[in-house]
């Protein structure tokens, strides 16, 4: 098994891409790139990144922004609110409607409880599409919803991640219409300085046999990975007759 877990970067969309190597280089930072000896690795993907972000920014200026913040507001308030109430409901004196926010609230877990709705947009898209299908699918935790009063929530948070997604994949085509071929050619030139990057950590990790600052970097970059494969996973498994937008836009 690799040290630093793969992810088919070709699948994703040149904004997912561009939040993907944007949160890779912040991971170097925090944990410090000349302290990792990858300080010219990270200098140059940086550099190619810096000019993708630049490309990509207009969307600062999209009509369509204000929406999208507003419909991530919608669904981070209903994140927030469930796992206040599956809280709530583990202190019940009632020891059955306990049980079941136990058992929904070990679930909310796995995907981060409450901080779920701090995560970027397509980290939080990828959570909720998992905890939604978890919910329909899973026998257990759709008794704990019905039990705790929390389906109508449910309902809220499908509809308030298809708007906010809705609006995402829109401003996203927007503001990539305007120059695929540049923003296709940063993206081929960066996947070698990403991949160069990401090698070079995990054979200091092997050298230095996880000491730190390796050790939690990797745990950190993996976790990373996990977030966005999720996120590819979901879209994959969406029925036939919902056609996929091209990784492109």
């Amino acid at each position: 098994m690799p040290i630093i877990n793969g992810i088919l970067l070709t699948a994703l969309r040149n904004s997912e891409f561009s939040q993907f190597t944007s949160d890779v280089l912040e991971l170097i930072l925090r944990n410090d790139p000349v302290a990792l000896l990858v300080e010219d690795a990270y200098n140059a993907l940086k550099a190619e990144n810096n000019q993708l972000v630049d490309l990509l920014n207009p969307q600062k200026g999209s009509a369509l922004t204000t929406q999208v913040e507003a419909a991530d507001d919608r669904r981070d308030h209903c994140v927030t609110g469930i796992n206040l109430v599956a809280a709530g409901y583990t202190h019940h004196f009632d020891g059955t409607l306990r049980m079941h926010a136990q058992t929904l609230q070990r679930h909310l877990t796995q995907f981060g409880g409450a901080s779920l709705a701090r995560q970027n947009y397509q980290s939080e898209t990828a959570g909720i599409n998992a905890l939604l299908t978890d919910w329909a699918s899973k026998p257990e935790l759709a008794a704990a919803l019905t039990a705790l009063g929390l389906d109508s929530w449910k309902d809220e948070l499908t509809l308030a991640n298809k708007a906010f997604n809705d609006l995402y994949l829109s401003r996203t085509e927007e503001t990539s219409a305007a120059s695929p071929a540049t923003v296709r050619s940063i993206r081929t030139g960066m996947m070698p300085l990403y991949y160069e990057l990401r090698d070079l950590v995990a054979s200091y990790h092997t050298i230095k046999k996880g000491a730190a600052p390796y050790g939690a970097t990797v745990s950190q970059l993996n976790a990373l990975i996990d977030q966005y494969n999720l996120l590819l996973a979901a879209r994959k498994g969406k029925s036939s007759h919902e056609p996929d937008t091209p990784a492109a836009a």
